[in-house]
């Protein structure tokens, strides 16, 4: 085995922090990434790991941070052995967008235990150096770095674990982040890990360096005037344009089963969904934001205005061309006048509009739900919560999944109060010798059977747009919460979330109408 490290020292004591890997075999779409290797960090140490841009560098940080997915290809056998609570500062950021730089502060420290305070929040980003007015959408790259360390740090970890902090930023901000990489570890004590290919500017703040050789798949302790002479000799430079050129996960050739890759998909969406079906809010607050933000996503003006327009088209199209098109009008019209008006106020309440206003639902907020949920798992929001003790599927799939089944009987509603509103106006039109009271007596006649406030049928209506709701946020967030590495699997899950869900609302409504009519 090579040994990058053993655990904890005596020094450290029995109850420091650690992190260790014990890797018997590495492997990623098919690509063997490591073999017999083992690599450890304790508390206060700082270790940097380099290697080339895709040699599973980062693969190691997700297996050492217990984020893999266990459907994306990657196959691990070993262990990894863990004491202290653990961070991670992403490639990337995983800033949550939706909310401001105080509040991705404020979740982190929400989630920690014990909770964080205000001050300390404030103390931390006086340490990165980041104002507090800072809008997330104008911070710059190494702004959002330094940023991303605070929110990470604002969880009081005891184990750091940095993956390529200085990627994409010119050599000078590159130092500077390697910098308050190092104040932040020795102010701490943390067990610190940074990955990356960037040694350069990384190699000056480590205690130890890791090289992770693509061509023997193994992780080989050296020094920085190792990693130079490496350089010089074009060892590292060889290592480095292998491994990109080597097919990843995404590109290799895949002539599994149809069927084989339905399963997988479905295992997916069945565990995404399964993890939905129960608010796990470790902060009530939270759970409430979370709920707010999807009703408005679903509910909001634009959806109202979606909806209304289609019951507006609906009311104005079903009263005219009943009435426009009706055999023999000259003779039947005083005979089924009354009857056909009140049939379509019936029509449109039961039938008609729940139909096409659940089915636009499916497609305009499925798709919103959909791109919200995919677009934060790119993001790798969904791992960063996962890190700082958040469970997504309890806090945004759940949230999800109850605000569009509140919202849809609304969408309907409102929908059916618009249809009603244009039918009414139409027959008016159509026959301006009708006053408007004996429109609304006619139009209401199946509907108010019973003299009752509420029309006849209103609870199936609201049954079946709720079922309709709960079946769309269900297939959004099962589609949408799986882990997503490239940009067209957030496409592909908006595209499949509109057509299986609108597919699915259809037959809910086709088995209501056996068991209601």
């Amino acid at each position: 085995m090579t040994n990058a490290g053993e655990g904890a020292p005596a020094s450290a004591g029995p109850d420091a922090a650690y992190v260790e890997a014990r890797i018997a075999l590495l492997r990623a779409g098919g690509q063997v990434l490591l073999k017999d290797a083992q690599l450890s960090v304790a508390a206060g140490e700082l270790v940097l790991l380099v290697g080339g841009s895709g040699t599973g560098k980062s693969v190691l940080l997700r297996v050492m941070a217990d984020l893999v997915d266990p459907t994306g290809g990657i196959v691990v056998t070993g262990e990894v052995r863990r004491r202290g609570r653990l961070g991670v500062v992403f490639q990337h950021g995983a800033l949550f967008e939706q909310l401001t730089l105080a509040d991705n502060l404020a979740f982190a420290a929400d989630h920690a235990t014990p909770r964080g305070t205000v001050a300390q929040r404030a103390a931390l980003l006086a340490e990165v150096r980041i104002s507090p007015a800072i809008r997330l959408d104008g911070a710059s790259g190494g702004q959002r770095r330094r940023i991303a360390i605070a929110r990470a740090l604002a969880a009081a970890p005891e184990i750091l674990l940095y993956d390529e902090p200085t990627a994409g930023l010119d050599p000078d901000l590159a130092r500077h982040v390697a910098a308050l990489i190092r104040q932040m570890h020795d102010a701490r004590g943390m067990a610190t890990l940074v990955i990356t290919h960037d040694f350069p500017a990384l190699a000056p703040v480590a205690d130890r360096i890791v090289f992770l050789d693509a061509k023997t798949q193994s992780l080989t302790l050296v020094t920085a005037q190792d990693l130079a002479r490496m350089v010089d000799a074009g060892a590292f430079r060889a290592s480095m344009d292998e491994a990109e050129l080597a097919p990843s996960a995404r590109s290799l050739p895949r002539a599994r089963p149809l069927l084989a890759a339905l399963g997988r998909a479905g295992g997916r969406v069945g565990a995404a969904l399964v993890s939905s079906l129960l608010p796990r809010w470790r902060r009530p607050a939270w759970g409430a934001r979370a709920f707010g933000h999807f009703l408005g996503l679903v509910a909001g003006p634009t959806s109202l205005a979606y909806v209304g327009l289609a019951g507006a088209v609906t009311g104005c199209v079903a009263v005219y061309f009943s009435f426009r098109y009706l055999p023999y009008a000259h003779i039947l019209g005083p005979l089924v006048t009354e009857d056909l008006l009140a049939a379509l106020g019936f029509a449109l309440f039961r039938v008609l509009v729940p139909i096409l206003a659940t089915t636009l639902v499916a497609a305009r907020c499925g798709a919103a739900l959909a791109s919200d949920l995919a677009g934060r798992s790119y993001r790798e929001e969904l791992a960063a919560m996962r890190v700082l003790g958040a469970h997504p599927g309890g806090l945004l799939g759940f949230s999800a999944i109850f605000a569009i089944t509140l919202a849809t009987p609304v969408l309907v509603l409102a929908s059916f109060a618009v249809a009603r509103a244009v039918g009414l106006a139409t027959y008016g039109l159509w026959d301006p010798a009708a006053s408007a009271a004996w429109i609304e007596v006619i139009f209401h006649g199946v509907l108010r059977r019973g003299g009752g406030v509420v029309f006849a049928g209103t609870w199936w209506v609201v049954a079946k747009s709720a079922v309709c709701g709960l079946v769309v946020g269900a297939v959004a967030v099962g589609l949408s919460l799986s882990p997503k590495r490239h940009p067209d699997e957030v496409s592909h899950a908006v595209t499949r979330t509109v057509l299986v869900a609108t597919a699915l609302v259809l037959v809910v409504h086709a088995a209501f109408a056996f068991i209601e009519f």
